[in-house]
């Protein structure tokens, strides 16, 4: 599969963005942070989980760094050990008229115009598996170095972090929202600021969010997206 990366895709899907709080606190705004790797290696199984989906309903877990034993990166990435566990709901999302905006306050990434012939190439994934048969381990490019790791927290209206009375944090998507979601990740990756905020564009909301190939649904916690170096896997394994 060949991905076009000079330009953004139509801004038509939605998603939810919601969490499991321990208390009655209202949770204000999301922040992800990704080192490079981690963006790739989400956007790579994002492809990748498209392509074995069909209509079924999945959920993919991933548990922190730590509080797993055995530290999985079912979507591309590790998550550090003070971020909540991370799932993926596929197909459970019901779009209903309450939730559609027509006047969406919208940013498109800026794309660098020395980029305009960018493509990205998803390896087959039935070539990998006949190799795996073979006894030929197959490692991607974002695995080597243990850096796919990315951070999550919370914050409340006061911006006090309040992630530690988070347990679960849910994004759920449809399967035709997980192509756009996963090439905008992919532009983002290719022109993004490092420690810049990205906020995901959000129905209902006043405030201008950027296109990454869905709209979250106005019971969404906000979310906001940056691309920083935070360390390899190593480095929170150590210091748990």
């Amino acid at each position: 599969m060949v991905i076009d990366l000079s330009k953004s895709v139509e801004l038509k899907n939605y998603c939810r963005i919601s969490l499991i709080i321990n208390d009655n606190e209202k949770p204000q705004c999301i922040k992800i942070t990704f080192n490079r790797e981690a963006v790739l290696g989400f956007a790579t199984e994002l492809f990748r989980i498209y392509e074995d989906l069909e209509d079924n309903k999945l959920k993919i877990t991933t548990f922190p760094l730590v509080a797993d034993t055995a530290p999985n990166q079912t979507l591309g990435f590790y998550i550090t050990p003070s971020s909540p566990t991370l799932m993926l709901s596929t197909n459970s999302l019901i779009v209903n008229s309450d939730i559609l905006d027509d006047n969406l306050r919208m940013e498109e990434l800026l794309i660098s115009e020395k980029k305009n012939n960018r493509h990205f190439l998803i390896k087959d994934v039935c070539e990998e598996n006949e190799l795996e048969c073979k006894g030929i381990m197959c490692i991607d490019s974002f695995e080597i170095s243990k850096r796919n790791v990315a951070d999550i927290s919370v914050y409340d209206k006061q911006k006090s972090n309040i992630t530690r009375k988070v347990n679960s944090i849910t994004l759920e998507i449809n399967k035709e929202g997980i192509i756009p979601l996963a090439t905008m990740l992919l532009i983002f990756l290719d022109n993004y600021k490092e420690g810049k905020e990205y906020r995901m564009i959000q129905s209902g909301s006043e405030i201008v969010g950027y296109n990454f190939g869905v709209i979250l649904t106005k019971d969404s916690v906000p979310t906001v997206l940056k691309i920083n170096d935070i360390g390899r896997t190593s480095d929170f394994i150590a210091l748990s």
